[in-house]
């Protein structure tokens, strides 16, 4: 069965992270809990963050808005794939998708999401103009 590939259409890859789950990110049920998705999916965001070198002490871009859609039941041991895309740059804010892949044989869509991230000016607490790097980036 093949699945889509993309959340929406007019997003750009950013990053794909690779994730070893812990067994310790297993319920009951012995497969991976489904609050860990959005685990996951924060750490493909933060080593972008990281990567992109925004986070500074005058920027810092804040979760404002997140969501998550479960797919499938992954069972531990297991390597997970998260691949984050960006769209819609606004004036200090962007939207960031994300496909959750577990990497079996066959691979499979387990988990979709949506973090809305907003740039704000650390010392004043307010939102600030999305720095060119984020907005080049997007577009």
């Amino acid at each position: 069965m093949e699945q889509q590939n993309r959340i929406s259409t007019n997003t750009i890859e950013l990053m794909r992270t690779r994730i070893e789950p812990r067994w310790g990110d297993m319920d009951a049920l012995g497969h991976i809990n489904s609050l860990e998705y959005l685990a996951y999916m924060q750490e493909c965001r933060v080593q972008w963050l990281i990567n992109m070198k925004l986070s500074s002490a005058e920027v810092t871009p804040v979760l404002v808005n997140l969501h998550g859609e479960f797919k499938a039941e992954v069972l531990y041991p297991n390597t997970i794939e998260v691949v984050m895309y960006g769209s819609e740059p606004g004036r200090s804010s962007f939207l960031t998708e994300y496909e959750v892949w577990a990497k079996g044989d066959p691979d499979y869509l387990c988990a979709t999401g949506y973090a809305k991230m907003v740039c704000i000016d650390s010392n004043k607490r307010c939102p600030i103009p999305l720095p060119e790097a984020i907005r080049t980036r997007l577009q």
